[in-house]
């Protein structure tokens, strides 16, 4: 049985101007220990599929339909105080800018150590201890001068890492990271990316990983589902993701990256923009900017057969 299994989940947002399909069907599964990357461009519904997830959508979005499993159960139709009780046991989240949710006026140790006194009532000693053994875990080095320090005293690395510490107190069978990476150099997103899956292993702990970076899915994912204007347009290993992706967005995301252009020939972009969620084409959303568009396209919506939602797909 899958760990995680949503099922043509949609999340609409309702605006001044209209109605925006943000999320529109999407359907994938997370087995426990396997690292799935949910990849695509801005505004395509990758973060709020996460936050749905988590049952923590903002104020003018709202479930408009679908299941979403967690260990076999639906979990869509808890209550909040249900729901919260699968945040941070259970399930928990990784974000990606480290400053807004860590508290400037509290120390590392601390905030840490808050679900474990409140939550699973340890004793200020105790929760110390487990404080500074997750910090090991992570990687932090010498732990209980880490936890000694407020965020601004820490490397924007380290205070990731804070955060990776703090979703992993409870020891959750799920983990997501929302573009844990965006804001570290290269070196510094290499190692958190290799901890991400190095603790998911570890634990059997499946991972959800959310990010526009390919070089990221390569270090980190097992399988990838590529999403386009809030749908799931392909599943497939990581490995075919860099040999013989079969949907056009897909490949054109692959030809898109830097390190696959020859160093004497321009970039390559994916021509056109990410459709408005409040006027999607009709069809494929994705054949304005297709370059195998047949006339079909325009007119019927593919259904996701085989991993692969297209009528003129690339053959494997």
């Amino acid at each position: 049985m899958p760990l995680l299994e949503a099922e043509n989940l949609r999340i609409h947002i309702r605006s001044e101007d209209g109605l925006a399909r943000a999320v529109d069907g999407v359907s994938f599964s997370l087995e426990p220990g396997e690292a799935l990357a949910l990849v695509g461009e801005s505004g395509c519904g990758k973060s709020l599929t996460a936050l749905g997830i988590m049952g923590l959508l903002p104020s003018a979005a709202f479930y408009a339909g679908g299941t979403l499993k967690f260990q076999g159960n639906d979990i869509l139709g808890l209550s909040e105080n249900n729901r919260r009780k699968l945040r941070g046991r259970e399930m928990a989240m990784v974000f990606q800018d480290p400053m807004q949710f860590l508290n400037p006026v509290l120390t590392c140790g601390e905030q840490v150590a808050e679900s474990l006194l409140v939550l699973e009532k340890k004793s200020s000693r105790e929760a110390q201890q487990r404080v500074q053994e997750l910090f090991r875990e992570v990687g932090l080095p010498d732990p209980e001068r880490q936890a000694r320090q407020y965020p601004h005293e820490l490397s924007g690395g380290m205070r990731q890492r804070v955060l990776i510490a703090m979703a992993l107190t409870l020891r959750p069978k799920l983990l997501i990271a929302d573009e844990p990476t965006t804001a570290l150099d290269a070196t510094v997103q290499a190692q958190i990316l290799l901890l991400l899956r190095k603790l998911a292993r570890e634990k059997n702990m499946a991972l959800l990983i959310i990010t526009h970076d390919l070089n990221a899915v390569s270090q980190v994912a097992d399988r990838v589902a590529v999403m386009y204007a809030g749908k799931i347009v392909e599943t497939l290993s990581v490995q075919k993701l860099f040999t013989r992706p079969r949907h056009p967005y897909a490949r054109a995301l692959l030809n898109s990256m830097p390190a696959r252009v020859p160093v004497d020939q321009p970039l390559r972009g994916i021509p056109g923009q990410v459709p408005d969620p409040k006027q999607p084409p009709a069809g494929c959303r994705f054949h304005p900017r297709c370059s195998r568009i047949l006339p079909l396209c325009s007119q019927k919506e593919p259904a996701l057969i085989g991993g692969v939602a297209c009528h003129n797909p690339w053959e494997g």
